[in-house]
Order: structure tokens, then sequence, then C-alpha cells
């Protein structure tokens, strides 16, 4: 159906080949973003005060690392097929 179709599309894809480094990066970047200022509701701060340059770079950086560091790391370490 359409969920299938939306889930096939190259975007949606790619950000789910790099989502390892999004979970692994975006924790720190938003801590520290947050310690400089963040939105600060009752007292409880829960989003840096400039979000979408947090989520960018976020993206920047997991992106980076998937290109450079992942991917061919994987291309080194997975065995060759022998056809």
């Amino acid at each position: 159906g359409w969920l299938h179709l939306l889930l096939k599309w190259k975007p949606f894809v790619v950000l789910g080949e790099v989502s390892f480094g999004l979970y692994l990066f975006h924790q720190p970047i938003m801590i520290r973003s947050a310690q400089l200022n963040g939105i600060t509701v009752g007292g409880f701060q829960f989003l840096p005060s400039h979000f979408i340059p947090v989520l960018a770079w976020c993206l920047i950086i997991s992106f980076g690392t998937f290109f450079f560091f992942e991917r061919p790391l994987q291309k080194l370490l997975r065995p060759q097929r022998l056809d």
C-alpha cells in the first residue's frame, strides 16, 4: 500500500541507513546545546534553543560518519563473495 511505497522512498531508506549515527550523536549534541540556553518550560529544560540547527548538525555528523567511516569499514570487513 501507500505506507510501503513511502518507506521505500530513497530519502527514508538513506535515513534508515544513517540512523545508528543519528542515535549515537544526537544526545551529546542536544545536551551541549541545552546547556547553552535551551528552551525551558516550568523549570524543565527539554529542547535546545536552536532546535533546527542542532537537528541539522546531528544529521550532518551522522551522514558524514556513515559515508566516510561506517560504509568503508563495512566494505573492508565484509567477506567478499566468490562467484
